[in-house]
């Protein structure tokens, strides 16, 4: 997959409108051309951005709208084929919000946050997990004392994974599951060593983390899978590894400031990269290059600078690149999505 030029087009209720934007970028080899589209949003928003998806039409993220403060109000939103579904805020926790992952029945999983209180650095937010559920959002429940608690990624069984800080341990963070099977309740998995915190989870059960012991060691990378836990190898030189995102079976993160993707076990170099932050189930990846511009790796293959126009927050399983983008005259960015063929 190679960049060429971008196609901008606005979805519709019913069909897709091109706006004549073409751009061209950088290609590696085989020409490729991503088509940018702004999917719809709710009456009023004026920003707003996707952030996770399923399959190919499922999304989901955030759509701001003027409040009364002068900020965005954000609330948490789905799209499903030309369907729009406004989730609305998680009650008394507006202050912050992040979506993170949707799996393939519209589950929508990610924090939201509030304000509570000041330090000498600035304002206090904590963090607390929620789910969509029924059209809206719910609060997930968290062990006695644990804090700021993020869903981080839901499988398409349901179970939903995330990590937080454990009653009175500002310095560690601890896994945490919410099984499908007992709607409810929150486990702590057995395996997880003590400063865990969850990277992403595979569509085969495996979930990718990166555990720091303590607040100024260095990090590991590792997977678990039905409890067996497997160290991720560093680069040869490095002191450190974490992971950002794991798709079909390979895994994407950073070992001594150089982006890497480990593929059966062995970890690779990306040519040219800082970090990887994301990757498909066919291997497109997404990350910082070393001249801190977002770029695209075919596996360990090169593809250049995403193409101005396009979305570079994130890469969907299916290769589809999510974001925001500016429309034209516009400052703010609005959801879209891009795909390349």
């Amino acid at each position: 997959m190679t960049l060429k030029r971008l196609v901008v087009t606005v979805l519709t209720a019913g069909a897709l409108a091109a706006t004549g934007l073409i751009t061209t970028a950088q290609a590696a080899t085989t020409a490729c051309t991503w088509r940018s589209t702004f999917l719809p949003v709710q009456a009023g928003a004026t920003t707003g951005v996707v952030s996770a998806a399923s399959g190919s039409s499922t999304y989901a993220g955030k759509v701001g709208f003027p409040a009364p403060t002068g900020a965005n109000e954000y609330h948490v939103t789905r799209w499903t084929g030309t369907i729009i579904s406004d989730l609305g805020l998680l009650p008394d926790a507006h202050d912050d919000l992040n979506v993170n992952d949707v799996n393939s029945s519209g589950t929508v999983v990610g924090d939201a946050g509030k304000i509570v209180g000041e330090d000498p650095w600035g304002v206090v937010v904590r963090s607390f997990p929620f789910k969509s559920s029924g059209g809206h959002l719910e609060q997930l429940p968290v062990p006695a004392g644990a804090y700021n608690v993020r869903a981080v990624a839901i499988s398409d069984n349901g179970d939903i994974w995330g990590n937080g800080h454990p009653a009175g341990d500002p310095d560690h963070t601890t896994v945490y599951r919410w099984p499908a099977g007992r709607p409810g309740t929150v486990t702590t998995p057995a395996g997880f060593p003590l400063g865990s915190a969850v990277a992403g989870v595979d569509t085969d059960g495996t979930v990718a983390f990166t555990v720091t012991p303590n607040p100024i060691a260095d990090p590991s990378a590792f997977l678990w899978k039905n409890g067996v836990v497997t160290a991720l190898p560093m680069l040869a030189g490095s002191t450190y590894a974490s992971v950002s995102a794991i798709a079909g079976g390979r895994v994407v993160g950073e070992s001594g400031h150089v982006g890497v993707v480990w593929e059966n076990g062995i970890v690779k170099k990306l040519p040219g990269a800082r970090s990887a932050e994301g990757i498909s189930s066919t291997g497109l990846i997404i990350g910082w290059s070393l001249s801190i511009s977002k770029s695209l790796w075919q596996l360990t293959a090169a593809l250049g600078e995403v193409p101005t126009g396009a979305p570079r927050l994130a890469v969907a399983e299916d290769s589809t690149l999510l974001g925001g983008v500016s429309k034209s005259g516009q400052v703010s960015s609005m959801p879209a999505v891009a795909r390349c063929s």
